[in-house]
C-alpha cells in the first residue's frame, strides 16, 4: 500500500501532512523527514503493518498561517 505526504518547507523546519489519515508533524531535521513520515503514519494505527510512502513537495508555507494565528502588530 502507498500513502502519499505533502512536505513544506516552513521557516526552519519541515511540515509532514498526512491526507489519508489526516495528521500531521513538524520535522526539524531534513534528514529526518522520511523516517518521521513513516513513524507519524504507523502510529496513527489505521495503516497496515507495512506499506510505503511517496513523499511529495508542497509549497514554503508561513508557521502562523498554518496555525491559524493572526500576528497583531502597531502599525495602521
Amino acid at each position: 500500500m502507498l500513502f502519499t505526504v505533502e512536505v513544506s518547507c516552513c521557516g526552519s523546519q519541515w511540515y509532514l501532512y498526512a491526507p489519508a489519515f489526516g495528521v500531521s508533524r513538524f520535522v526539524s531535521d531534513k534528514e529526518r523527514i522520511r523516517e518521521e513520515a513513516r513513524a507519524m503514519i504507523a502510529k496513527c494505527g489505521a495503516a497496515p503493518s507495512e506499506f510505503e510512502i511517496d513523499l511529495e513537495l508542497g509549497r514554503v508555507i508561513d508557521k502562523a498561517v498554518l496555525l491559524g494565528i493572526e500576528l497583531v502588530t502597531d502599525q495602521p
